[in-house]
């Protein structure tokens, strides 16, 4: 079913970008779409890297949120490839999202907008009545577009030392959700991801509460793996949230879901990491853990300002402190972007 969904993407991708130019159609497109790119330097939490440690201990006196990955050996031997080094763990800023209401809009290229004849008319709602899945006029259902990059910005950068545990590459926008048959289905994305029919109805959602507590006082429970905390239920993986409380929590669980479809997928090269991993942790996995991600809001202002010593948190974690000031009607409010800091261990300094 799996296969069947990504082949179908697939050819909708192929056939639509027989159109695309950089333009606007402003026929189609109703809206303007707005955005800025983000200064790597001034916008980044880059308090958010640490802990770094090396030889398995917390190094610079920098303290930061962290979970125990059991890799805290002074030397570690890993054996794919087989290799010996220093152990070395830290947070990677490797990924990022943006939930947008235009679609093709991708607001972390300052704007650009794409004229594919996609989904060009499908903008972005919050509405009581907008599904007639939701029957209640007291909660809103939403829908948002939203799109990946990798983006190692330690290795563009050249922050650390060893490149080799860093992940390669540059700025790269990935899979949208334009192109996708399911994500404006319910049925369709079900059925496609047949794991939804267990985890996606009341009871597990309100197992979730323990993930909620969790996130807001250390990291969320990876068993809990159908559930973002706070933010709502990831499966299944479609554009729709219900019930929309803010535009920050449907923005992050959206971006939430997008990673864990990616995971399930192995469709992203940031996921495959360095060779020299020697933990689960950077490298990929079919059920995403989501201890090992931790969020920095970029859009529609960055999320620079430290919050009980930290400007950065992780999947599910309540977003009642970070999102002061984000409800705002105007149109420069509309999109959320993020930077997300992906958990690294790694073999670093030694090879046979």
């Amino acid at each position: 079913m799996r296969l069947l969904r990504f082949l179908a993407a697939a050819a909708v991708l192929s056939l639509s970008m027989l159109g695309t130019t950089s333009s606007v159609n402003a026929a189609s497109i109703p809206a303007a779409c707005e955005g800025t790119f983000p200064n790597p330097i001034t916008d980044i939490c880059w308090s958010c890297v640490y802990p770094i440690k090396l030889f398995g201990t917390p190094m610079f006196g920098q303290q930061g949120e962290d979970f125990d990955t059991g890799f805290d050996n002074p030397v570690c031997f890993c054996d794919n490839p087989p290799q010996v080094g220093v152990s070395t763990s830290f947070w990677e800023p490797v990924y990022m999202t943006e939930v947008t209401t235009i679609p093709w809009c991708f607001p972390l290229l300052a704007g650009l907008q794409l004229d594919v004849p996609v989904n060009t008319t499908k903008l972005g709602i919050t509405d009581d009545q907008s599904r007639g899945d939701f029957n209640s006029n007291t909660a809103a259902a939403t829908f948002r577009w939203v799109h990946g990059y990798t983006n190692p910005l330690m290795y563009v950068l050249d922050v650390l030392l060893d490149n080799a545990c860093t992940t390669k590459g540059s700025l790269s926008p990935e899979w949208p959700t334009e192109v996708d048959p399911g994500y404006d289905d319910w049925e369709i994305s079900t059925t496609m991801n047949p794991i939804s029919f267990a985890v996606a109805n009341m009871t597990a959602i309100v197992v979730g509460t323990a993930d909620a507590i969790s996130a807001l006082v250390d990291f969320p429970r990876p068993e809990l793996f159908w559930v973002a905390g706070s933010w709502g239920n990831i499966y299944p993986y479609t554009g729709w949230v219900y019930p929309h409380i803010t535009n920050e929590m449907t923005s992050r669980l959206l971006s939430t879901r997008l990673l864990a479809w990616q995971h399930e997928f192995k469709s992203m090269a940031a996921f495959y990491g360095p060779e020299n991993s020697c933990s689960d942790y950077g490298s990929w996995q079919p059920i995403m853990d989501k201890r090992q991600y931790k969020f920095s809001r970029l859009l529609p202002f960055p999320q620079t300002e430290k919050i009980n010593g930290n400007c950065c948190g992780p999947i599910g974690r309540s977003t009642i402190l970070v999102e002061s000031g984000t409800e705002v009607p105007a149109s420069s409010y509309r999109d959320f972007g993020y930077v997300i800091f992906r958990k690294r261990d790694c073999c670093s300094g030694a090879w046979p």
